[in-house]
């Protein structure tokens, strides 16, 4: 009887370290899944963050360039506005001219 007693006693020592090793199985499976889950997110995050970086360039780079074309255009608008001032005035001098002319003709 005493070595039925100590073969169930070794049994459920089996049984219960059996079930420790499954625990400490599956914690280990669980803990290298969340590790490959978590580097996986961290590779994810640093490629998108290399994306962003990238589109972040780009888009000062284009930033740069739309302010470059608004000085230029700023410029071209201003010369235009003086050009037209010019052609402005000098037809107001034309017309009091000819209106000069024609003041004197009429008084021939």
């Amino acid at each position: 009887m005493s070595e039925e007693i100590l073969g169930a006693l070794i049994a459920g020592r089996e049984a219960k370290s059996a079930a420790l090793w499954r625990r400490i199985a599956c914690s280990v499976r669980l803990y290298v899944r969340r590790t490959d889950t978590r580097r996986h997110h961290m590779a994810e995050l640093r490629r998108l963050d290399a994306e962003s970086a990238i589109e972040i360039a780009d888009n000062e780079e284009r930033i740069k360039r739309l302010e470059d074309s608004i000085t230029k255009l700023k410029h071209q608008y201003n010369v235009l506005v003086e050009d037209n001032d010019i052609c402005l005035n000098q037809l107001k001098s034309d017309e009091k001219q000819k209106s000069k002319e024609i003041i004197r003709d009429r008084k021939i």
